[in-house]
């Protein structure tokens, strides 16, 4: 009996976290129209604005600036996807262009340099995401 005690706790324990399922979402970027520059998505935060979730669908609008301060915490990889569009047209698509090995975006508006992590805002450590959108000119000058 005394060894069935644990064999039944880590059987509990087991099922409860095997059957948690991470949800899986697409990400809609709304970006002002005409914006050209840098984008940055500050997470967790108290008076940050709330995400639009319709669906399987996280929806980032993203403010004149460039900068969007969300309640929302980032999550840890589990997207179905990014798209970005400017606010006026959710049709037409803004494509991602990988400058190092994609050179058919260089005479269009495109996303690029995307990544994540921490980054030191007004003396504390904030989750974000950040990314670039314009041509090829501004990735040459971001580069120099």
């Amino acid at each position: 009996m005394k060894t069935m005690i644990p064999i039944a706790i880590c059987l509990i324990l087991c099922s409860n976290t095997c059957n948690t399922k991470e949800k899986h979402y697409k990400e809609f970027h709304i970006i002002p129209d005409n914006y050209k520059g840098r984008i940055v998505i500050i997470f967790n935060q108290i008076h940050g604005k709330d995400i639009d979730i319709k669906g399987d669908t996280l929806f980032f609008r993203i403010d004149s600036n460039g900068i969007l301060k969300t309640k929302y915490p980032k999550f840890q990889e589990s997207s179905k996807g990014n798209y970005f569009f400017y606010s006026s047209d959710l049709k037409n698509k803004i494509p991602e262009w990988d400058p190092l090995t994609n050179e058919d975006q260089r005479n269009g508006i495109a996303i690029f340099c995307r990544g994540a992590g921490e980054e030191l805002i007004n003396g504390k450590m904030e989750i974000i995401e950040e990314y670039f959108i314009g041509d090829s000119s501004l990735y040459h000058k971001i580069n120099r």
